[in-house]
């Protein structure tokens, strides 16, 4: 059956909700065809001349045979000249080899001074590889070193098992979503608490509380997941279907949250950095679906209401400061949005709801006001408010078709900021709610440095400092930024505006060990240096040493502990 033995895409779903995992090997090819090195193009342009060059010769060949042969009355009185003809091939032929001779003796030297180790004439020599090299380090894009550490991030946050089913590369993967920081507990106080995982593309598992005692049998036997879906599951599965065979998704990527108890929002792993927010469903009841396969028997417990894109400011900022693609032509930006989807700035690495107590009023619809606080891989961070009617358990919500979900990031005031100037990539966020009510006044000639902090935003990543005597350079950096809402649209909803202000910085220095990945044979075609005689000696087959790529050991996640005294 050829059908069958068609290779699928790499990271995509399977009908029996197993995904295919990918490597940063992978990862590292997908960066390296895109951005190739300089000496790469370089040597491709010489290919091309030299394909243009021996078209021409044998162009130049033919042209002298029939010159020499004559026509058929020439042939048929005076003979074919066959004799002229050999000798105007052998010239050709003796003059090709010439040439060979003379780049053969070049590479030769170039091969001989590598083994010897000089250092004067070796061009491999690679501090981060340690050995005789050509790969350009200087052509590795800033964003595959950031994407190599997210893609540690994410492999150490999933929970993974192998398929037993036979099948190569399929994993069931768990996936937990997070809660939101400064739910008041008497607002959930009816709730049991579930544990809620991502556990496939647009499959949500509810594992329950388990029981205090163990004596509890019968509750302990009922205690399974119960999977329910999402209303864009089918959508969300034919995009990592129809995605060409070249482009790599992984289901480890996505990143998930609940703010408040119905309200769910998710980025999917997607380079385009959107979110989708869910609302709960209220089920009818009737069908156990707990320990139930079969997809047609589990309902859509989870409607998308709405979605946030990027903003023009965090989407204009990546622009300019990702790595221009060599195959851009600059005035395109159709390609240039693409090209930013692929470098990866925009991915969501992080996301932190927040929920501030509003002491001014009784109306329980906006007695508390939500945040959506959302990293981004290229430094950015994002503060969202969201709509009371959006996640309020007191609201409901409309449920628009997919094809025209509300983006929030065009209906409130988005908060944006960068973090470059601190660390240059975010793999992680966690906020802690302090006892500064929203009730304060905030006395604006008293306190000029801003209002009181009412959360406690801390974000992660990679020392920005560049340069050479630097003491966090290439060090991990904690960041804290104090969040303040003020309150100044009653009647409006969100009825907040959110301010921030950087707080401090904390130089962490090395977490671990680095992460090393030896580069793929495509890596190091791509990522090669301009050196003489390369392009002879690939040419004829002779191999390349073996090369490494290292990046810095991340932070996997960030959590607050803060210390309680009596008075707390």
């Amino acid at each position: 059956n050829s059908s069958s033995s068609m290779k699928k895409p790499r990271g995509t779903a399977t009908d029996d909700d197993t995904v295919e995992l990918t490597t940063l090997e992978q990862w590292y090819e997908f960066y390296a065809v895109r951005y190739p090195s300089k000496g790469y193009l370089e040597r491709q342009d010489q290919l091309r001349q030299l394909e243009q060059e021996k078209q021409r010769q044998n162009e130049l060949i033919e042209r002298e045979k029939r010159k020499q042969q004559g026509g058929w009355l020439s042939r048929l009185f005076f003979g074919g000249g066959g004799g002229s003809d050999d000798q105007v091939t052998g010239n050709a032929n003796q003059e090709n080899q010439d040439n060979d001779n003379d780049s053969g003796n070049k590479d030769f030297i170039d091969d001989n001074n590598c083994e010897r180790g000089e250092s004067g004439n070796n061009n491999h020599d690679d501090g981060m590889c340690g050995t005789t090299s050509s790969l350009d380090t200087n052509a590795i894009t800033k964003e595959a070193m950031a994407f190599h550490r997210f893609h540690l991030v994410s492999e150490r946050r999933a929970l993974c098992t192998k398929d037993h089913n036979g099948h190569d590369n399929q994993w069931h993967v768990v996936l937990p979503i997070r809660n939101c920081v400064g739910m008041d507990e008497d607002y959930v106080e009816n709730e049991q608490r579930s544990t809620y995982c991502i556990v496939g593309y647009g499959r949500i598992a509810e594992f329950p509380s388990l029981p205090s005692s163990s004596d509890d049998g019968e509750q302990l036997a009922n205690s399974g997941a119960k999977i329910t879906l999402t209303s864009d599951r089918g959508a969300l599965c034919q995009f990592v279907k129809d995605r060409n065979h070249d482009s790599l998704s992984d289901l480890r990527h996505t990143r998930a949250a609940f703010v408040g108890p119905d309200c769910l929002v998710v980025s999917w792993g997607r380079g385009d950095g959107f979110v989708v927010i869910y609302r709960r469903v209220q089920q009818q009841g009737g069908v156990n679906n707990r320990g139930n396969k079969n997809e047609r028997n589990l309902q859509v417990g989870w409607n998308a209401v709405a979605v946030i894109a990027p903003t023009d400011e965090v989407a204009n900022e990546g622009l300019n400061s990702m790595t221009p693609s060599p195959y851009a032509s600059g005035d395109n930006e159709q390609r240039e949005v693409a090209s930013l989807f692929e470098s990866g700035p925009l991915r969501v690495t992080d996301l932190t709801p927040m929920i501030v107590k509003n002491d001014s009023t009784n109306d329980r619809d906006l007695s508390m006001s939500a945040i959506l606080a959302i990293s981004r891989l290229g430094g950015y961070i994002e503060l969202v408010p969201i709509p009371n009617q959006i996640w309020s358990r007191y609201a409901r919500p409309p449920t628009p078709p997919l094809n025209q979900l509300p983006n929030l990031t065009g209906m409130v005031k988005v908060t944006s900021i960068s973090t470059g100037h601190h660390h240059v990539d975010i793999m992680a966020l966690d906020a802690y709610r302090t006892s500064v009510g929203s009730s304060s006044e905030w006395d604006g000639e008293r306190d000029q440095g801003g209002p009181a902090a009412e959360i406690i935003l801390a974000s992660c990543g990679r020392s920005a400092g560049n340069e050479a005597h630097d003491i966090c350079d290439g060090k991990e950096i904690v960041t804290l930024w104090g969040i303040t809402t003020v309150h100044s649209q009653p009647d409006e909803d969100p009825s907040f505006n959110v301010c921030v202000n950087h707080s401090h910085s904390i130089v962490i220095g090395q977490l671990g060990a680095d992460s090393t990945v030896f580069c793929p044979d495509i890596v190091s075609d791509h990522w090669s240096k301009d050196v003489p005689g390369t392009l002879t000696n690939r040419s004829r087959g002779q191999d390349e040493a073996s090369c490494s790529i290292t990046a810095k050991a991340p932070f996997t996640s960030l959590r607050f502990s803060p210390r309680k005294t009596d008075d707390s």
